[in-house]
């Protein structure tokens, strides 16, 4: 019960950064740009994880398997990269708040790759969860009374819905690189 109640205070507070970093996002691209903002947050990343790395004992001395090392590498493409950048530009098209709104939906992706992929069978809390979700992106795109009608309209969300591709892929391949070697800070330096 003790490593549960940990798993849901981590949980707890991924989420609560997460839900953070958005509103630094959008204030910093005031005076800068996307790729630019990508960039230094990529950098920061790195070096965060790296000290992480250190003090955790995951930086030297441990055996990566090629099949993790590639998954890693996937993941990092995938959400690191590619799902950032159009997250990133969504927030500077649509703002912060429908941004991330739209971003929230990557499980459904995840959950149909998992079931597709993996062969994973989906919960009937879970499949409440995802039903939850499409409401949820329904509601935010059908209630906006600026849709179809320039910046902000419909063609401005294409950015955030194919950032949900990218992150909805990333936890597949961590799914896969974990599966050959649990090293979580490694995972998330490489990715």
């Amino acid at each position: 019960k003790g490593q549960f109640g940990l798993g849901i205070f981590y949980a707890l507070l991924a989420g609560a950064l997460w839900g953070v970093a958005p509103l630094f996002l959008k204030k910093g691209m005031i005076h800068s740009d996307v790729g630019t903002a990508t960039l230094v947050q990529q950098c920061a990343n790195v070096l965060t994880l790296i000290g992480i790395g250190a003090v955790e004992g995951e930086m030297f001395g441990v055996e990566l398997p090629s099949r993790a090392l590639w998954s890693f590498i996937g993941a990092g493409v995938a959400g690191g990269s590619l799902g950032k950048i159009f997250y990133n530009k969504g927030i500077d098209e649509v703002g912060a708040s429908k941004a991330i709104s739209i971003k929230n939906s990557d499980p459904i992706v995840t959950v149909l790759l998992l079931m597709l992929v993996l062969g994973e069978r989906v919960t009937f809390p879970v499949a409440v969860g995802v039903g939850l979700i499409v409401t949820g992106i329904w509601v935010l795109t059908r209630m906006d009374s600026r849709i179809g009608q320039g910046q902000g309209g419909r063609s401005s969300l294409i950015d955030p819905f194919v950032s949900v591709i990218f992150y909805g892929i990333t936890p597949v391949f961590k799914k896969m690189g974990l599966s050959a070697a649990v090293l979580p800070t490694l995972d998330a330096l490489i990715t």
